[in-house]
């Protein structure tokens, strides 16, 4: 079939053959493709504003989304268990501890009360995943205020509870281990009287701790460790003469304390702790203290080399730890300590080993 186009001329009354030139070619192209851009364009407008094409920022939006949700559920598990070990701690603190401490129960309406009447989560609404999101911020807010009752009723220990621990049997003549780490509630140490076979103390951090407080300990033969950490209205040592069998005492922070001389009553000391001690410490005072192996002078920034050549001869010294004590200068003295091992010597301090003969290892 012969692929010659003709057009028919009126005037000649004829057949014309049409010729195509490269300028006809061309301008028809061009109309075909603007055509295509423009009907493209139309189509490609149209289909973005429906929900049969995302964009690129769309699609990478429903992912974040997705995960957000995924987040959110895996949040809510971690929730229920964290719910779960709280009823659990509610429970022992109304049916245990409380019954023990003679205080009467917290009810549950009081623990979770605050939470009915008006919407505190409209601002939440109007969203896709509203319902998870307000029930997932209703569940947090709960459990915040569970645990700060549970706080509040979880109060210092004080003189009574301490009194009813003894009465209940917590505390008895068999306690080897008691610690009141933070309890600065207690002043009267005499329910501890019946404790002969405690070994560990722990008063750490307790605010109330002073020389009146400290009186109150009992005779206790077997206790080997005692921790007066941060004690900072302690300023007398001498009850220790109720604990003949001390061989480890914790004082760090005890700023109020310079007369050591209480600790010669403690002839079986291996391991005493001053660090940040500000005062001024007597160190002739652990002349008694043969067994003495460890000492930490750690941070007692008033340290001299005069307080340090007061150092009795100690026999078992092995360790000594004069970190922080950057007003001292001469070493000298512990040339003395036959069996030193170990010297932390202030920062940036360096100790000539030559000087120190008798000791085997200088470690700053």
């Amino acid at each position: 079939m012969s692929k010659t186009k003709y057009y028919f001329d009126s005037d000649n009354l004829e057949f014309v053959p049409i010729k195509n030139t490269l300028g006809n070619r061309i301008y028809r192209l061009s109309l075909f493709l603007i055509s295509s851009v423009i009907f493209g364009a139309f189509i490609t407008v149209i289909l973005f504003n429906t929900d049969f094409v995302n964009t690129p920022k769309e699609i990478v939006q429903e992912r974040e989304i997705d995960n957000y949700e995924l987040q959110l559920k895996v949040l809510n598990k971690k929730l229920e268990q964290v719910e779960s070990t709280l009823a659990n701690i509610e429970k022992r603190d109304n049916n245990l501890y409380r019954a023990y401490f003679e205080a009467s129960p917290i009810p549950e309406d009081q623990r979770k009360a605050g939470f009915g009447g008006i919407n505190r989560y409209d601002y939440l609404e109007g969203f896709e995943s509203s319902d998870l999101i307000v029930n997932t911020t209703e569940r947090l807010d709960i459990l915040t205020k569970e645990l700060v009752i549970q706080s509040d009723s979880s109060d210092p220990v004080t003189n009574s509870d301490l009194e009813n621990l003894a009465k209940h049997g917590f505390i008895h003549a068999k306690s080897q281990k008691i610690a009141f780490e933070r309890c600065g509630g207690i002043t009267d140490f005499s329910a501890l009287k019946d404790c002969n076979e405690l070994t560990t103390l722990d008063f750490s951090n307790c605010s109330s701790t002073s020389d009146d407080v400290f009186r109150t300990l009992p005779r206790l033969p077997k206790l080997t460790c005692l921790n007066l950490a941060m004690a900072r209205n302690l300023t007398n040592l001498s009850p220790l003469a109720n604990c003949p069998a001390l061989t480890e005492i914790n004082i760090i922070l005890c700023h109020s304390i310079t007369n050591l001389t209480a600790l010669a009553n403690c002839v079986g000391l291996k391991t005493v702790n001053l660090s940040d001690c500000d005062g001024r410490i007597d160190l002739s005072s652990f002349a008694g203290c043969s067994e003495l192996t460890n000492l930490a002078l750690q941070s007692c920034r008033s340290l001299t080399d005069q307080d340090l050549s007061t150092l009795p001869v100690l026999q078992s010294l092995r360790r000594l730890n004069l970190l922080g004590c950057h007003r001292i200068r001469d070493f000298r003295p512990l040339t003395s300590q036959p069996n030193l091992d170990e010297l932390t010597a202030p920062d940036f301090m360096p100790v000539d080993l030559a000087s120190l003969s008798n000791s085997r290892q200088s470690r700053f």
